[in-house]
């Protein structure tokens, strides 16, 4: 894949190591270090037959100290091994923790999404608004984590698929002020962590002509219940005529 800004168009580039891509030079050379001084290796979730990573645990037994090989596959050097244990990774790292007495912080899975308003008076009569709503990760890059937006404004709801924008004419809606808009939002996921739909409500102020927002959904995959920060001041590089965009939970 190649960046989608058509000024850039560079190859994007992952954090993992692909199949035929080499380790970084600086990492393979630590490892390597450090399994030559190492008086115990780990090996985790490995077949150890990818080399030269494997080499490092089959280099720390040849000077006669111990491996453990956690993993439920045999591996090749299964006979090399002080232990084995067949088992996953997650529950033989808890029962590791709890040995030594460590708290291990629960999981929650952290998404950011970037909304902007704009509102312009060209066109028809009324005042015209426009919502784009975009995925992002941590870093505040594009991130395709949505499959769906709902947008409900008016009478009827309007189902959004990538990329995430709507035109609407700005009306008043009841039971607000004469100077705000509601829209009610739904954010669909792809749902790898049984995720549901989450709501959040708009408040669209008359005559701010361009808002930005960013906010951090939390998810508590324990509980199946998310919760929603104001994230706005991480990675906004703020211009002039924008302003903080009111919002409120459902």
């Amino acid at each position: 894949r190649k960046c989608d800004d058509p000024s850039c168009q560079g190859i994007l580039r992952d954090t993992i190591i692909n199949f035929g891509e080499d380790l970084p030079d600086s990492e393979l050379t630590r490892g390597t270090e450090e399994g030559e001084v190492a008086d115990l290796c780990l090996a985790m979730g490995s077949s150890l037959t990818v080399t030269p990573a494997a080499d490092i645990p089959e280099c720390v037994t040849e000077r006669g100290e111990k491996l453990v090989i956690v993993n439920l596959q045999k591996t090749p050097l299964h006979n090399m091994a002080a232990l084995c244990i067949h088992a996953k990774c997650e529950e033989v790292s808890t029962m590791v923790m709890e040995k030594l007495g460590l708290p291990i912080p629960e999981f929650r899975l952290k998404r950011r999404v970037f909304i902007k308003v704009t509102q312009s008076t060209k066109g028809p009569p009324e005042e015209q608004v426009s919502l784009s709503i975009e995925g992002q990760d941590m870093y505040g890059f594009y991130f395709s984590f949505l499959t769906g937006v709902t947008v409900f404004v008016g009478e009827r709801p309007q189902q959004l698929q990538e990329p995430f924008s709507i035109r609407f004419p700005w009306r008043a809606s009841a039971g607000a002020s004469s100077d705000e808009m509601k829209a009610q939002l739904t954010f669909h996921f792809q749902g790898h962590y049984g995720e549901p739909p989450l709501d959040k409500e708009l408040i669209i102020k008359k005559g701010v002509k361009d808002m930005q927002l960013k906010l951090l959904l939390i998810y508590n995959p324990g509980t199946s219940q998310w919760s929603i920060e104001d994230d706005t001041t991480a990675g906004i590089v703020p211009t002039a005529g924008i302003k903080k965009l009111t919002l409120k939970d459902k």
